[in-house]
């Protein structure tokens, strides 16, 4: 079957990898290619965590992040509008607070439940490419297409401070290098879902690729695996 004939029916794609190795811009692009919706997971987690955040909640204390949790609502409508209790937070939640404070709400085990839930629910009716830290192992294990990027520390790290400076937010390199090592640290050894190579994954380093060379394989073995 050509991916021209899937046009109809839904299918999932899966993007993996650690912060920096440029999951959300390539995921956009596949989506783009592929006629589908690309879904951004990190911004439901970072949208809960801007909940925990304004709410003043001890962010150590899981049951009070439940609790906190529990009557909000999260909505992903596209991949630069998601909303939470009906409010659009985007421009919000992309802050250097919540960076830092995002793998530790996302680790929850309920708090992954809630949006993994959400996650299910929205691919379930629409052509989608996600991408996340354990959409391929964990949210779609029966994804049609998972890749894995990755990328040198060093390299993620410049990536992030020179996406800043684009935004007009001064950082320094190597602050910004000690809280992409250590959400490594904790993505990799949180007891759910950890962050990891998914079974059946193609994995992509991308350090020393432009974004149209793995967008160019990204996507010839999307319509490879697809027309099989």
């Amino acid at each position: 079957m050509c991916l021209s004939e899937r046009q109809d029916k839904p299918f999932i794609i899966t993007i993996d990898g650690p912060a920096g190795a440029g999951k959300s811009t390539l995921a956009k692009k596949l989506a783009a290619h592929v006629g589908a919706i690309y879904l951004d997971t990190g911004s439901m987690y970072r949208a809960a965590t801007l909940k925990i955040v304004e709410e003043r909640v001890d962010i150590h204390d899981e049951q009070a992040v439940h609790q906190a949790l529990c009557s909000t609502e999260i909505q992903f409508v596209k991949y630069d509008e998601i909303l939470m209790d009906n409010r659009n937070v985007e421009s919000l939640i992309r802050s250097r607070a919540i960076d830092k404070t995002v793998s530790l709400i996302s680790s929850y085990s309920d708090v992954r439940k809630k949006m993994v839930g959400l996650q299910r629910d929205f691919a379930r009716t629409h052509k989608t490419v996600v991408e996340g830290r354990d959409v391929g192992s964990v949210v779609f294990p029966k994804a049609d297409v998972k890749f894995f990027l990755t990328a040198d520390l060093n390299e993620r790290a410049a990536r992030r401070q020179k996406e800043l400076k684009e935004k007009g937010v001064e950082a320094v390199y190597e602050d910004i290098r000690k809280e992409i090592r250590e959400r490594d640290r904790l993505d990799e050894s949180r007891e759910h879902s950890p962050l990891k190579v998914p079974d059946g994954a193609f994995v992509v380093d991308t350090t020393h690729l432009g974004i149209e060379d793995v967008l160019k394989a990204l996507t010839g073995k999307t319509i490879e695996v697809l027309n099989l």
